[in-house]
């Protein structure tokens, strides 16, 4: 969220110097009506297991009736490109140029986009036969809520300013060799475009259907100093696992879920699993479901 307050301040500047992004809609599934999640006493395995764009279930927990229900829907998420960069310069013993970076990184983004969209067609079907209305999110604290809250609103205005301003010059698309001062109208519409996509990419799956009115709201998943002591990326660029700290952050996450009532449905990076930290704080009264669509998998298994 750095830098938010100036990019919505460069967009109202751009659309006044110058006076949408299309969201992509899933397809709407005939599936039968899930499960009711709330009866813990029910099995929605097979249920879940019949969504087109789920690849697997699977099921940690006692098979005596538990106390508490945690899906996890497993993300592989956004992450700055300034992160990403450190990230792949770290795991790499020759030196990677920024092109290749930003190719790498061009790739990423399609990634997350395709694995978002199943997600979504997975948490509109719970909307519609469950209720869904909130959803726990990976990177989430309680402080960082509002900001969030105020950034969905934000993109919401600047997504209805940047279709309105498309549609106002859209002759200008329309010119195969555009003058130069019109290639820069166009060229401003479009790189507004392009960090308008990735602010999207990086709201979420969850967040996305927040802005579209879809979703009531999201919940933290973390606590904010097991969250910032287990971040691996260093002050000075360096990226380092702390698997003692990573376990904490878990601990912290278990312990949230399981104070927040007896049903979470989360989305949590698909390299973590909870399914130890749950059994072990609630004392075997918790089930843990974890979920995987299909552009998960496939981009799991190519990286």
């Amino acid at each position: 969220m750095r830098g938010f307050v100036a990019y919505l301040c460069w967009i109202a500047f751009v659309i006044h110097a110058v006076s949408g992004c299309s969201s992509k809609e899933t397809e709407d599934h005939s599936l039968p009506a899930i499960t009711d999640l709330n009866n813990l006493n029910s099995n929605p395995i097979d249920t879940l297991q019949q969504h087109p764009d789920i690849a697997d279930v699977k099921r940690y927990g006692s098979d005596e009736q538990p106390l508490h229900r945690i899906i996890h829907i497993a993300d592989w998420h956004y992450v700055d490109r300034e992160d990403y960069a450190a990230d792949l310069r770290s795991l790499s013993d020759e030196p990677i140029s920024d092109e290749d970076i930003d190719r790498r990184f061009a790739e990423l983004l399609g990634e997350v986009d395709r694995v978002q969209v199943q997600q979504m067609a997975v948490l509109r079907w719970l909307i519609k036969h469950f209720g869904l209305k909130q959803v726990h999110l990976e990177g989430l604290t309680k402080p960082d809520q509002l900001i969030f809250n105020a950034k969905v609103e934000g993109l919401r205005v600047v997504g209805k300013e940047l279709s309105d301003l498309r549609q106002e010059h859209r002759e200008l698309f329309a010119d195969s060799e555009p003058d130069v001062p019109t290639r820069r109208i166009i060229d401003g519409i479009q790189k507004l475009e392009k960090q308008y996509h990735r602010d999207i990419l990086q709201l979420g799956a969850a967040g996305r259907l927040v802005l579209s009115g879809e979703l009531e709201g999201v919940l933290p998943l973390e606590d904010e100093k097991a969250h910032q002591a287990a971040r691996p990326i260093a002050e000075d660029g360096t990226v380092s696992f702390d698997q003692e700290k990573i376990e904490d952050r878990e601990d912290s996450q278990a312990r949230l879920l399981l104070n927040g009532g007896h049903l979470s449905i989360i989305i949590l990076g698909g390299a973590h699993d909870l399914s130890d930290n749950l059994d072990r704080l609630s004392d075997g009264k918790a089930e843990y479901i974890r979920v995987e669509v299909k552009e998960w998998r496939k981009v799991t298994s190519q990286n």
